[in-house]
């Protein structure tokens, strides 16, 4: 059985993770659409320089956390596609039921982002029911966040760089 995850609750532990980021920090934003947690990390891969966007946002509608993310060539600005940034990653979404991405309009940005979530159809539940001592948001990461770039490391809360082969030299930036 899966648990309701409201609004209140993704304020709280999506504020905790980020004033606890380190390295790549994750920087609090309120949109009209709620408050956000954004990031963006540059990497290397194959000589060349991809840069990574990546923001939370809860959706009020289907009240569910959401990853909005785009990897783009820093040099071109080339948007890649989401077999590239499998490759990169050396993730398969495409064998994940757990999770959705799709393309979609972001709904600040106006622009093609890949917007992923916990798959509501899944039979299966990676999070499980998440105590309210423990973050909801790292918690989720450590189910879903590796096919976006994001991936749990050592110590604890730090959830910042590409993942993968990707994670060679990772800075942080304030674009978008």
């Amino acid at each position: 059985m899966s648990e309701v995850f409201t609004e209140e609750r993704y304020i709280r532990d999506i504020a905790t993770f980020a004033n606890s980021s380190k390295g790549d920090v994750w920087t609090l934003n309120k949109t009209p659409f709620g408050i956000t947690a954004k990031q963006s990390a540059i990497c290397r891969f194959d000589d060349q320089i991809i840069n990574r966007q990546a923001q939370f946002q809860y959706n009020r509608k289907l009240a569910r956390l959401e990853l909005w993310f785009m990897f783009y060539c820093r040099n071109s600005g080339r948007p890649l596609r989401i077999r590239e940034i499998a490759e990169i990653l050396g993730t398969k979404p495409e064998e994940n039921d757990a999770i959705v991405i799709e393309l979609s309009t972001h709904p600040t940005l106006r622009i093609p982002y890949y917007k992923l979530y916990k798959n509501p159809d899944d039979s299966g539940d990676a999070i499980g029911i998440v105590p309210p001592g423990e973050n909801y948001v790292e918690r989720w990461i450590s189910a879903f966040g590796a096919e976006a770039g994001l991936a749990p490391n050592l110590p604890k809360g730090s959830y910042s760089e590409c993942n993968s082969s990707c994670n060679q030299s990772t800075t942080s930036t304030e674009d978008s």
